[in-house]
């Protein structure tokens, strides 16, 4: 389908193909005064019906950036274009039929721009098309995920509308149409002229794809319980118990590692309640933040100096590991105007599951170049048993370090886990986790092998995942997303960065840690005022780490009339008139790669 080969010649640098998200993309010039065409949406259908593109404002836009390449070759210049994949249905005598002509018109863009492309095959749980349909889908519980309490409603991000489809049910309806549109789409960029498949340089598929939870907005905080998260609905539950009959063959070897009695794996439940606030029928049936095993320290450590500084974790006096620092905490710097820089968050992992019960000692100690170490923070960490036994405090010696305080320059809090903050420790919760990690895995393993059959070379095809081990304030359990960002045989990955995460040296070490070959970005952010070298840094650093292709997100390529409605987080839009989250400086930074 597209072709296979490599844009960089032997001995010449790596290029990196700067590709705008794009915001208005298919306003064709016919519909600018359109009164009735106010919204992309309209405007694909609008504009395809007349064979239409909206290719010249795109083309303009880009070109009042820069050139096609950069003279030193460094840095090429194009776009994201997004296609929503149930954009294109239309319901015709009562059922829902994808329209094929229009969406072979909307990538008539592509030839038209005449510049390298990154194709975004968009659909996941954020509902920018095809409302219509995706509300008519919203009302089959089948279609949906649920928590605990039931189907999980659908929400609001932004002026989007959100809904929970089902990553695990392949037959519900939601799924069998995502499939034949995304077949549908393959096979209409396939049937595209040979040098307008030449311009695509990458395909992003789906979106982020995870589990979800209430109150999405307000994002997957630590202290959001893991009940309120999904997914327990029907299918689930029968996948989950198929799950754990193919890792274990029998019941007995199950029971085994529970601790447990069960006749059979259809009579086991995923985890749902916690022991700390609801009755308990079996201690199998507790979940909670710390259940799986682990407890995560969280917090953030700032160095006015900007001092080099580590982070340690000691439990009882004894130093059980070494934080990842760098993390972004946005939240942190949206609240302390002193402090500009939002990678100063840390994490932790603390693996409780061979502790003894009782009342332990966690210390967080931050070691600052050229000064002593100092405590961040002392709190107890109770370890209980399912049986509840009496908990004793586990004893302590006492290093007598001084409070961060002491240290000019430093400041810093812990954010988790709080003082007695109790932890019981659930093999079945382990489990289960593991299961919703590989649930999102397998969705997205599903998607790709289908568009590696349509010919999409792998090479080109990448994911379009959160990265939530990079968010320092972040309760990755209840995205499920971690075992997505593991290399596939299908894909490349592909990762969005907000924040500190654009930029900082935490991505380098997640992608060595993941061991990442060449990678996309496909939605970037740094959120945060930088300097020009900083900026520059930026493109340097993902250049170099391999790579294929940024997404800055976004730029407004639609009608002015419609600039004030267009997207309700305009904050992020790319402009050199809005200073918001520096988006002025991040457009001017582009502009300055592309001089390069």
């Amino acid at each position: 389908m597209l072709c296979g080969c490599t844009d960089d010649e032997p001995g010449r640098e790596p290029a990196l193909l700067i590709a705008p998200f794009l915001a208005g993309q298919f306003f064709c010039e016919e519909s600018q005064d359109n009164p009735a065409i106010d919204s992309d949406e309209t405007a694909a259908w609008y504009c395809g019906e007349l064979g239409s593109t909206g290719a010249r404002r795109i083309a303009t836009a880009l070109d009042a950036i820069g050139p096609a390449a950069s003279p030193s070759g460094r840095y090429l210049l194009g776009y994201t274009l997004i296609v929503p994949l149930f954009r294109y249905f239309r319901k015709q005598d009562g059922r829902w039929q994808f329209q094929t002509a229009i969406v072979a018109q909307n990538l008539a863009t592509i030839a038209a721009v005449g510049r390298p492309v990154v194709l975004y095959l968009s659909s996941n749980h954020f509902i920018d098309s095809g409302r219509e349909l995706c509300l008519e889908l919203a009302q089959d519980p089948a279609n949906l995920m649920a928590n605990a309490a039931g189907p999980l409603q659908p929400d609001r991000y932004f002026d989007s509308a959100l809904i929970p489809w089902t990553l695990v049910d392949q037959t519900a309806p939601v799924n069998v149409l995502r499939r034949e549109a995304f077949e549908k789409v393959l096979t209409a960029i396939a049937a595209l002229p040979e040098p307008a498949r030449a311009l695509i340089k990458a395909i992003s598929f789906l979106g982020e794809t995870h589990h979800l939870f209430p109150d999405f907005f307000a994002g997957p905080r630590i202290d959001c319980p893991l009940s309120s998260g999904t997914d327990y609905a029907p299918a689930a539950v029968a996948d989950f118990r198929a799950w754990l009959a193919q890792r274990y063959g029998r019941v007995e070897d199950l029971n085994a590692f529970l601790d447990a009695d069960f006749v059979s794996f259809d009579a086991i439940d995923p985890p749902t309640k916690n022991i700390i606030s609801e009755h308990l029928d079996s201690f199998l049936e507790h979940i909670d933040a710390y259940a799986a095993g682990t407890v995560s320290v969280v917090g953030w450590v700032h160095d006015a100096m900007g001092r080099p500084l580590q982070v340690d974790v000691y439990l009882d006096g004894k130093r059980t590991g070494r934080a990842h620092y760098g993390l972004s905490r946005t939240d942190v710097t949206d609240a302390l105007s002193e402090i500009a820089d939002p990678n100063v968050g840390f994490r932790f992992n603390l693996d409780y599951r061979e502790a003894a019960v009782g009342i332990h000692t966690l210390d967080v100690v931050v070691e600052v170049a050229g000064a002593p170490p100092v405590r961040l923070a002392r709190q107890s960490l109770v370890i209980v048993n399912r049986r509840q036994d009496p908990s004793s405090v586990v004893a302590c010696a006492d290093d007598s370090l001084p409070g961060i305080g002491s240290c000019m320059g430093l400041s810093g809090a812990l954010d988790a886990p709080r003082h007695l903050t109790a932890v019981f420790y659930n093999p079945l919760a382990q489990l289960w986790l593991q299961y919703r990690n590989g649930a999102v895995r397998d969705y997205l393993e599903t998607f790709a092998a289908i568009a590696v059959r349509h010919g999409v070379p792998v090479e080109r095809l990448f994911s379009h995942q959160v990265s939530p081990a990079l968010v320092g304030s972040w309760h990755a359990d209840l995205l499920a997303a971690d075992a997505s960002k593991q290399p596939s045989p299908y894909h490349r990955p592909g990762t969005t960065l907000y924040g500190g995460a654009a930029f900082g040296a935490a991505f380098v070490t997640m992608k060595a840690e993941l061991a990442w070959g060449p990678y996309g970005v496909s939605e970037l952010h740094p959120m945060v005022r930088l300097r020009p070298d900083q900026y520059q840094a930026m493109f340097e650093m993902h250049r170099t780490q391999g790579a294929l292709f940024v997404a800055p997100y976004f730029l407004y390529v639609g009608p002015r009339r419609l600039l004030g409605a267009a997207d309700s987080h305009g904050r992020f839009q790319i402009a050199p008139d809005n200073s918001r989250l520096g988006s002025d400086l991040f457009y001017q930074a582009i502009q300055d790669a592309m001089r390069q």
